[in-house]
């Protein structure tokens, strides 16, 4: 869609003990490298191309530490330590209408719409 605004997010924190239970819990392997560090710098680098582009760049990863107060509070905001929980997608969905609002001017009143974790091991949705 040529002309089409473009918005640019970064990856939410990573809570890597609970990544790394739940894949060996369901897989039986390690969470395969994935990593707050590398959360964290694959957001820098998304920044940076946001900037280089003049796109809108929505940092999820700070949204969530914000609310989370630190990465031993961001267990509520994801399901297993990668994806995100009902609370997680209400961080980003505020984050993302906040962007687009200010890039559109979308009017008020679009609800957000999240069904919930889907085949979600119980004992992880904290």
């Amino acid at each position: 869609f040529p002309g089409a605004p473009v918005l640019l997010l970064t990856v939410p924190p990573v809570v890597e003990a609970q990544w790394d239970a739940f894949c060996q819990q369901e897989y039986g392997v390690d969470g395969g490298g994935r990593c707050d560090r590398l959360a964290k710098a694959y957001g820098g680098v998304v920044r940076q191309v946001a900037a280089e582009y003049g796109c809108p760049c929505v940092d999820t990863y700070a949204a969530i530490m914000a609310r989370a107060g630190s990465l031993d509070g961001v267990g509520p905001f994801v399901t297993d330590g990668l994806h995100l929980s009902t609370e997680g997608h209400e961080v980003v969905h505020a984050a993302v209408r906040a962007a687009l609002d200010e890039v559109l001017g979308l009017p008020e009143g679009i609800p957000m719409q999240y069904p919930g974790p889907v085949n979600a091991p119980l004992g992880l949705l904290k």
